[in-house]
């Protein structure tokens, strides 16, 4: 599974990408600096702290003033690639959907672009 998460706290608004890995108990997460579903890509992300499972369903506040996140967007997800350098997802959310990669381009700085549109939902 994914989710996309529309993020506002204070002056800031961002989005969140998480992703489901199996292997794992936490989501990890990348903090999209455009709104995925209506701005051209490629877009600019940085990595962030992994997610607990939880962010799969959750909409409202977050605790500690840290703001308020709103779900855009979720579905499945298939994991083609991922490691430190690149992540090769396919998507089948509702408007998210077709196959994106996520380039590191340095630190926690990366770029998410879409690979394939044509690919069927996973």
């Amino acid at each position: 599974m994914f989710v996309l998460l529309e993020h506002r706290r204070a002056a800031d608004l961002h989005w969140d990408l998480l992703i489901e890995l199996a292997v794992q108990d936490r989501l990890p997460a990348w903090r999209l600096l455009q709104n995925p579903l209506d701005t051209p890509f490629p877009i600019n992300a940085e990595r962030i702290d992994d997610h607990r499972r939880a962010y799969l369903d959750y909409e409202g506040e977050i605790s500690g003033g840290r703001g308020f996140v709103r779900r855009l967007d979720r579905g499945p997800a298939e994991v083609r690639a991922f490691d430190d350098a690149r992540v090769l997802l396919v998507l089948g959310g509702e408007d998210l959907r077709g196959r994106f990669e996520l380039l590191c381009e340095g630190n926690q700085t990366w770029r998410m672009r879409r690979v394939d549109q044509s690919e069927p939902r996973p």
